[in-house]
């Protein structure tokens, strides 16, 4: 092999991973054929099975490479907190702030849109066993990390119900980034250009506003024992809500 070559295979490899990672968040895994890759970044089917095995062993890079630094700084900045508080329970605003905020400033397209948020909804859009136990891999220790710290914080709450409130602002926050890419142009249009999803510190403030409420809120035990000293007229005469005519999904 000459000099030469043994320096292009780096940049060989990486050319298929870029390509890959921007298709695979385009359109997901499922729709983009090797084909594709390949034509793109005019190498041949031999340099992806060289270089990544299979199509699912090139998706494990692009899982490792995009979620990889997702991950690293979470654990920086919960790293942070815990060296900052000591063995004091951490601020909730603290911790959610160091689960979210890498989150809502991931990398970006060039049209504005987030990578990490673009390649996860695909994958959840079309779930598969070995994908699931591949995002296990990549989040379940930090995952734990956060809730070990939120159990701390929120000693009065069981450890399910912690894990339920983790899950629901994941949500919430994947949720309202998918509708802020501006591929979606979903809240931009639902909230007539009042919200300026451009704005991460904006998008994350309003964020974490409504996160944090939602984990310092009475334990379902609670409200549950609540409801059920209620007879049936006073429970219908306690909406959990008021229906207005804006409430389309």
């Amino acid at each position: 092999m000459t000099t030469a070559t043994r320096e292009k295979q780096p940049e060989i490899r990486q050319r298929i991973l870029q390509e890959a990672i921007a298709r695979f968040a385009h359109k997901g895994a499922e729709l983009t054929t090797i084909r594709e890759i390949t034509q793109a970044t005019q190498v041949n089917l031999a340099s992806v099975n060289y270089y990544f095995g299979s199509k699912d062993g090139l998706l494990h890079a692009v899982l490792d490479t995009v979620l990889g630094p997702l991950s690293e700084a979470r654990a920086q900045l919960l790293d942070a907190a815990e060296a900052r508080y000591g063995d004091r329970p951490i601020p909730i605003e603290v911790l959610l702030d160091a689960l979210l905020r890498p989150l809502v400033k991931t990398a970006k397209t060039p049209d504005g849109g987030r990578i990490v948020v673009r390649l996860l909804q695909h994958l959840r859009a079309t779930p598969e066993h070995s994908v699931t136990s591949l995002l296990s891999a990549q989040f379940d220790h930090i995952a734990h990390r956060f809730i070990d710290a939120l159990s701390r914080t929120l000693p009065h709450l069981a450890r399910a119900e912690v894990i339920w409130r983790y899950e629901f602002a994941r949500g919430a926050a994947m949720h309202v980034l998918t509708d802020a890419d501006p591929r979606s142009g979903r809240l931009a249009l639902l909230s007539q250009g009042l919200c300026d999803n451009r704005d991460d510190e904006q998008v994350l403030a309003h964020l974490l506003t409504f996160v944090s409420t939602g984990f310092c809120a009475p334990s379902h035990n609670d409200i549950s024992h609540i409801h059920r000293r209620e007879t049936p007229s006073q429970a219908s005469s306690v909406p959990f809500f008021t229906p207005s005519g804006n409430n389309a999904g």
